[in-house]
Protein backbone atom coordinates (compact mmCIF):
# COMPACT_ATOMS: atom_id res chain seq x y z
CA UNK A 1 0.00 0.00 0.00
CA UNK A 2 1.54 3.62 -0.59
CA UNK A 3 0.97 6.91 0.82
CA UNK A 4 -1.25 9.07 -0.16
CA UNK A 5 0.51 11.17 -3.48
CA UNK A 6 2.83 8.06 -4.24
CA UNK A 7 2.81 5.31 -6.73
CA UNK A 8 4.92 2.45 -6.87
CA UNK A 9 7.69 2.19 -9.69
CA UNK A 10 6.45 0.53 -12.66
CA UNK A 11 8.77 -2.96 -13.73
CA UNK A 12 10.07 -1.67 -16.38
CA UNK A 13 11.54 1.85 -14.39
CA UNK A 14 12.61 -0.64 -12.40
CA UNK A 15 14.58 -2.11 -14.67
CA UNK A 16 15.92 0.60 -16.34
CA UNK A 17 17.28 1.93 -12.59
CA UNK A 18 19.26 -1.50 -12.05
CA UNK A 19 20.58 -1.54 -15.68
CA UNK A 20 21.90 2.52 -15.00
CA UNK A 21 23.05 1.28 -11.69
CA UNK A 22 25.27 -1.68 -12.55
CA UNK A 23 26.74 0.90 -15.80
CA UNK A 24 27.67 2.78 -13.05
CA UNK A 25 29.78 0.40 -11.09
CA UNK A 26 31.41 -0.57 -13.77
CA UNK A 27 32.57 2.84 -14.59
CA UNK A 28 33.59 3.36 -11.46
CA UNK A 29 30.80 5.81 -9.89
CA UNK A 30 29.29 5.73 -6.30
CA UNK A 31 26.11 3.91 -7.72
CA UNK A 32 23.87 4.17 -4.40
CA UNK A 33 23.82 7.86 -5.44
CA UNK A 34 23.30 7.55 -8.96
CA UNK A 35 20.40 5.18 -8.15
CA UNK A 36 18.92 7.97 -5.79
CA UNK A 37 19.53 10.18 -8.41
CA UNK A 38 18.04 8.12 -10.28
CA UNK A 39 15.00 7.36 -8.89
CA UNK A 40 14.19 11.10 -8.49
CA UNK A 41 14.34 11.28 -12.20
CA UNK A 42 11.88 8.17 -12.68
CA UNK A 43 9.30 8.63 -9.74
CA UNK A 44 5.57 9.43 -11.31
CA UNK A 45 3.88 12.83 -11.11
CA UNK A 46 2.31 13.92 -8.05
CA UNK A 47 -1.12 14.80 -8.01
CA UNK A 48 -2.24 18.27 -8.67
CA UNK A 49 0.62 17.87 -11.73
CA UNK A 50 -0.41 18.60 -15.25
CA UNK A 51 0.24 15.33 -17.51
CA UNK A 52 1.33 12.14 -17.23
CA UNK A 53 4.67 11.01 -15.55
CA UNK A 54 7.74 12.30 -17.04
CA UNK A 55 11.18 10.41 -17.67
CA UNK A 56 14.10 12.69 -16.54
CA UNK A 57 17.02 12.75 -18.59
CA UNK A 58 20.03 12.59 -16.14
CA UNK A 59 23.74 13.25 -17.65
CA UNK A 60 26.14 11.50 -15.34
CA UNK A 61 30.18 10.93 -16.06
CA UNK A 62 31.43 8.06 -17.17
CA UNK A 63 35.16 6.79 -16.68
CA UNK A 64 37.82 5.77 -19.16
CA UNK A 65 39.37 2.31 -19.67
CA UNK A 66 42.75 1.58 -18.80
CA UNK A 67 45.28 -0.09 -21.26
CA UNK A 68 48.91 -1.24 -19.85
CA UNK A 69 51.56 -0.39 -22.03
CA UNK A 70 55.71 -2.00 -22.07
CA UNK A 71 56.98 0.72 -19.60
CA UNK A 72 58.92 2.97 -22.15
CA UNK A 73 61.27 6.50 -21.13
CA UNK A 74 60.01 9.25 -22.35
CA UNK A 75 61.19 11.97 -20.17
CA UNK A 76 65.13 12.10 -18.60
CA UNK A 77 66.62 15.48 -17.56
CA UNK A 78 69.93 14.11 -17.29
CA UNK A 79 70.37 13.30 -21.34
CA UNK A 80 67.28 15.25 -22.62
CA UNK A 81 64.87 12.31 -23.57
CA UNK A 82 61.57 13.78 -24.29
CA UNK A 83 63.24 17.18 -25.79
CA UNK A 84 63.77 18.95 -22.76
CA UNK A 85 66.64 21.03 -21.88
CA UNK A 86 69.73 18.45 -20.22
CA UNK A 87 69.35 19.98 -16.83
CA UNK A 88 67.80 19.07 -13.42
CA UNK A 89 64.28 21.35 -12.72
CA UNK A 90 65.20 24.08 -10.31
CA UNK A 91 63.75 25.40 -7.31
CA UNK A 92 59.99 26.69 -7.62
CA UNK A 93 60.05 25.76 -11.53
CA UNK A 94 57.72 23.88 -13.36
CA UNK A 95 58.21 21.55 -16.18
CA UNK A 96 55.58 20.92 -18.89
CA UNK A 97 56.18 17.59 -20.58
CA UNK A 98 54.20 16.01 -23.72
CA UNK A 99 52.81 12.91 -22.73
CA UNK A 100 49.69 12.00 -25.97
CA UNK A 101 51.81 10.83 -28.76
CA UNK A 102 54.52 9.43 -26.86
CA UNK A 103 56.03 5.94 -25.68
CA UNK A 104 52.64 3.91 -27.09
CA UNK A 105 50.33 6.48 -25.53
CA UNK A 106 47.58 7.70 -28.51
CA UNK A 107 48.09 11.49 -29.61
CA UNK A 108 44.06 12.29 -28.78
CA UNK A 109 41.09 10.40 -26.65
CA UNK A 110 43.30 10.14 -23.73
CA UNK A 111 42.24 11.28 -20.44
CA UNK A 112 44.84 10.13 -17.94
CA UNK A 113 48.23 8.66 -17.83
CA UNK A 114 49.91 6.49 -15.55
CA UNK A 115 53.70 7.62 -14.73
CA UNK A 116 56.95 5.62 -12.81
CA UNK A 117 58.11 9.45 -11.72
CA UNK A 118 61.81 9.30 -10.42
CA UNK A 119 63.44 12.14 -8.73
CA UNK A 120 67.71 11.93 -8.53
CA UNK A 121 70.54 13.76 -8.26
CA UNK A 122 68.35 15.70 -5.32
CA UNK A 123 70.61 18.60 -3.77
CA UNK A 124 68.14 19.65 -1.03
CA UNK A 125 64.45 18.18 0.81
CA UNK A 126 61.86 18.87 -1.70
CA UNK A 127 59.17 17.26 -3.15
CA UNK A 128 57.09 17.23 -6.54
CA UNK A 129 53.77 17.90 -8.04
CA UNK A 130 52.94 16.33 -10.70
CA UNK A 131 49.33 17.61 -12.03
CA UNK A 132 47.56 17.94 -15.88
CA UNK A 133 48.96 21.33 -17.94
CA UNK A 134 47.10 24.65 -18.24
CA UNK A 135 46.19 24.50 -14.63
CA UNK A 136 47.74 26.58 -11.45
CA UNK A 137 49.99 24.36 -9.60
CA UNK A 138 47.59 22.13 -6.79
CA UNK A 139 48.45 22.13 -3.13
CA UNK A 140 49.64 18.63 -2.96
CA UNK A 141 52.68 16.06 -3.59
CA UNK A 142 53.41 13.18 -5.53
CA UNK A 143 57.57 12.33 -4.13
CA UNK A 144 58.92 13.99 -1.02
CA UNK A 145 63.09 13.30 -0.70
CA UNK A 146 65.75 14.30 1.29
CA UNK A 147 68.99 15.67 -0.28
CA UNK A 148 70.87 12.83 -2.31
CA UNK A 149 68.05 10.74 -2.28
CA UNK A 150 66.86 8.93 -5.41
CA UNK A 151 63.06 8.37 -5.42
CA UNK A 152 60.33 6.91 -7.32
CA UNK A 153 56.66 6.58 -7.32
CA UNK A 154 53.81 5.62 -9.32
CA UNK A 155 51.71 8.20 -10.39
CA UNK A 156 48.03 8.29 -12.14
CA UNK A 157 47.64 12.19 -13.72
CA UNK A 158 45.11 13.78 -16.32
CA UNK A 159 46.29 15.16 -18.66
CA UNK A 160 46.09 18.91 -20.32
CA UNK A 161 46.08 19.60 -23.84
CA UNK A 162 48.09 15.89 -24.26
CA UNK A 163 50.43 17.25 -21.37
CA UNK A 164 51.57 17.07 -17.61
CA UNK A 165 53.37 19.40 -15.73
CA UNK A 166 55.56 18.93 -12.76
CA UNK A 167 56.91 21.44 -10.00
CA UNK A 168 60.20 21.57 -8.04
CA UNK A 169 59.67 23.25 -4.69
CA UNK A 170 62.95 23.51 -3.34
CA UNK A 171 66.66 22.98 -4.56
CA UNK A 172 67.20 20.72 -7.80
CA UNK A 173 66.44 17.46 -9.18
CA UNK A 174 66.73 15.26 -12.13
CA UNK A 175 62.84 14.08 -13.53
CA UNK A 176 62.80 10.93 -15.02
CA UNK A 177 59.33 9.22 -16.34
CA UNK A 178 58.54 5.91 -17.63
CA UNK A 179 54.68 5.84 -18.85
CA UNK A 180 53.12 2.22 -17.82
CA UNK A 181 49.91 2.96 -19.29
CA UNK A 182 47.33 5.33 -19.77
CA UNK A 183 43.01 5.75 -19.43
CA UNK A 184 41.31 6.33 -22.87
CA UNK A 185 38.73 9.15 -22.82
CA UNK A 186 35.02 7.71 -22.13
CA UNK A 187 33.84 7.87 -26.20
CA UNK A 188 37.00 5.50 -26.61
CA UNK A 189 36.28 3.29 -23.71
CA UNK A 190 33.44 1.22 -24.78
CA UNK A 191 35.00 -2.64 -23.07
CA UNK A 192 35.12 -4.99 -22.07
CA UNK A 193 39.16 -4.62 -21.36
CA UNK A 194 40.55 -2.20 -18.92
CA UNK A 195 38.44 -2.51 -16.19
CA UNK A 196 39.79 -2.96 -12.68
CA UNK A 197 38.91 -5.36 -10.09
CA UNK A 198 40.27 -4.83 -6.91
CA UNK A 199 41.53 -7.62 -4.13
CA UNK A 200 42.24 -7.92 -0.78
CA UNK A 201 46.69 -7.60 -1.07
CA UNK A 202 47.98 -11.29 -1.18
CA UNK A 203 51.71 -12.07 -1.42
CA UNK A 204 52.48 -13.63 -4.60
CA UNK A 205 56.09 -13.11 -4.29
CA UNK A 206 58.74 -13.37 -1.34
CA UNK A 207 62.17 -15.09 -2.42
CA UNK A 208 63.40 -14.84 1.56
CA UNK A 209 60.14 -17.62 1.88
CA UNK A 210 60.19 -19.40 -1.40
CA UNK A 211 56.84 -18.21 -2.52
CA UNK A 212 56.45 -17.80 -6.19
CA UNK A 213 60.46 -18.30 -6.55
CA UNK A 214 62.75 -20.00 -4.92
CA UNK A 215 64.63 -19.38 -1.40
CA UNK A 216 67.59 -17.28 -3.00
CA UNK A 217 68.02 -12.92 -3.78
CA UNK A 218 68.16 -11.74 -7.30
CA UNK A 219 71.63 -11.50 -8.55
CA UNK A 220 72.83 -9.01 -10.76
CA UNK A 221 71.76 -9.12 -14.41
CA UNK A 222 68.59 -11.53 -13.60
CA UNK A 223 64.96 -11.17 -14.95
CA UNK A 224 62.82 -12.94 -12.61
CA UNK A 225 59.32 -14.78 -14.37
CA UNK A 226 56.40 -14.60 -11.69
CA UNK A 227 53.50 -16.32 -12.34
CA UNK A 228 50.67 -13.84 -11.25
CA UNK A 229 47.22 -15.25 -12.86
CA UNK A 230 45.46 -18.26 -11.11
CA UNK A 231 47.16 -16.77 -7.90
CA UNK A 232 46.17 -14.65 -5.21
CA UNK A 233 42.60 -13.92 -6.54
CA UNK A 234 43.72 -13.15 -9.86
CA UNK A 235 41.39 -15.01 -12.85
CA UNK A 236 43.39 -17.95 -15.04
CA UNK A 237 42.58 -15.76 -17.67
CA UNK A 238 40.39 -12.84 -19.05
CA UNK A 239 43.57 -10.22 -17.52
CA UNK A 240 45.13 -7.79 -19.06
CA UNK A 241 47.16 -6.38 -16.44
CA UNK A 242 47.71 -6.42 -12.49
CA UNK A 243 48.33 -3.53 -9.86
CA UNK A 244 51.07 -5.21 -7.51
CA UNK A 245 52.70 -3.68 -4.18
CA UNK A 246 56.81 -4.29 -5.16
CA UNK A 247 59.11 -4.17 -2.74
CA UNK A 248 63.14 -4.86 -2.42
CA UNK A 249 64.53 -5.58 0.78
CA UNK A 250 67.96 -6.42 1.96
CA UNK A 251 69.65 -5.11 -1.51
CA UNK A 252 73.62 -5.21 -1.08
CA UNK A 253 74.16 -1.94 -3.45
CA UNK A 254 72.19 0.91 -4.79
CA UNK A 255 70.24 -0.15 -7.64
CA UNK A 256 66.18 -0.51 -9.13
CA UNK A 257 63.89 -3.04 -10.10
CA UNK A 258 62.21 -3.00 -13.47
CA UNK A 259 58.07 -5.34 -13.60
CA UNK A 260 57.27 -5.47 -17.21
CA UNK A 261 55.14 -8.08 -18.90
CA UNK A 262 56.86 -11.66 -19.43
CA UNK A 263 58.07 -12.39 -23.13
CA UNK A 264 59.16 -9.08 -24.30
CA UNK A 265 62.76 -7.49 -24.18
CA UNK A 266 63.87 -5.53 -21.00
CA UNK A 267 62.40 -2.17 -21.25
CA UNK A 268 64.98 1.53 -20.15
CA UNK A 269 62.96 1.66 -17.38
CA UNK A 270 62.46 1.67 -13.12
CA UNK A 271 59.71 0.56 -11.42
CA UNK A 272 61.61 0.91 -7.99
CA UNK A 273 64.96 2.67 -6.64
CA UNK A 274 66.83 1.88 -3.48
CA UNK A 275 70.30 2.27 -1.77
CA UNK A 276 72.06 -0.34 -0.39
CA UNK A 277 70.35 -1.96 2.80
CA UNK A 278 67.23 -0.02 1.96
CA UNK A 279 63.81 -1.23 1.82
CA UNK A 280 61.60 0.59 -0.42
CA UNK A 281 58.35 -0.50 -1.97
CA UNK A 282 56.20 1.04 -4.99
CA UNK A 283 53.32 0.49 -6.82
CA UNK A 284 53.35 -1.19 -10.13
CA UNK A 285 50.74 -1.34 -13.02
CA UNK A 286 51.73 -4.08 -15.39
CA UNK A 287 50.84 -5.61 -18.20
CA UNK A 288 50.69 -9.38 -18.07
CA UNK A 289 52.78 -11.64 -20.32
CA UNK A 290 53.08 -14.96 -21.95
CA UNK A 291 52.12 -18.02 -19.83
CA UNK A 292 49.86 -15.04 -17.22
CA UNK A 293 53.30 -13.89 -15.68
CA UNK A 294 55.45 -10.72 -15.21
CA UNK A 295 58.84 -10.69 -15.31
CA UNK A 296 61.46 -8.32 -12.02
CA UNK A 297 64.58 -7.25 -13.94
CA UNK A 298 67.69 -6.84 -11.47
CA UNK A 299 70.83 -5.02 -13.23
CA UNK A 300 72.72 -5.03 -10.03
CA UNK A 301 73.94 -6.30 -6.35
CA UNK A 302 71.42 -9.04 -5.09
CA UNK A 303 68.74 -7.78 -3.18
CA UNK A 304 65.37 -10.03 -2.31
CA UNK A 305 61.92 -8.85 -3.72
CA UNK A 306 58.46 -8.90 -2.56
CA UNK A 307 55.07 -8.89 -4.66
CA UNK A 308 51.67 -8.00 -3.05
CA UNK A 309 48.78 -8.31 -5.42
CA UNK A 310 46.32 -5.99 -5.20
CA UNK A 311 43.79 -5.57 -8.13
CA UNK A 312 43.88 -6.58 -12.22
CA UNK A 313 42.52 -5.35 -15.04
CA UNK A 314 40.05 -7.34 -17.53
CA UNK A 315 41.49 -7.87 -21.42
CA UNK A 316 39.17 -7.99 -24.46
CA UNK A 317 37.74 -11.38 -23.73
CA UNK A 318 33.61 -10.65 -23.97
CA UNK A 319 31.99 -10.74 -20.51
CA UNK A 320 34.56 -8.84 -18.53
CA UNK A 321 33.30 -7.29 -15.57
CA UNK A 322 34.92 -4.39 -13.06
Amino acid sequence: MTSPGQENIRPERYRLIVLMSQLAARRGLAAPLLLGVLLLGLLPAQPGSAGPAVLTAITTPAGGTFHPLTPVRILDTRNGTGGVPVAPLGQRATLNVQIAGQGGVPATSVSAVVLNVTATNTTAASYLTVFPAGVAVPLASNLNWSAGQTVAKLVTVGLGAGAVSAYNRAGSADLIFDVAGYYSTPDQSPGPDGLFNPLVPSRLLDTRTGNGAPIAKLTPGQTLNLQVTGRGGVPASGVSAVVLNVTATNPSTAGYLTAFPAGLATPLASSLNFRAGETVPNRVMVGVGSGGQVSIFNPQGTTDVVADVSGWFTDTTSGGTG
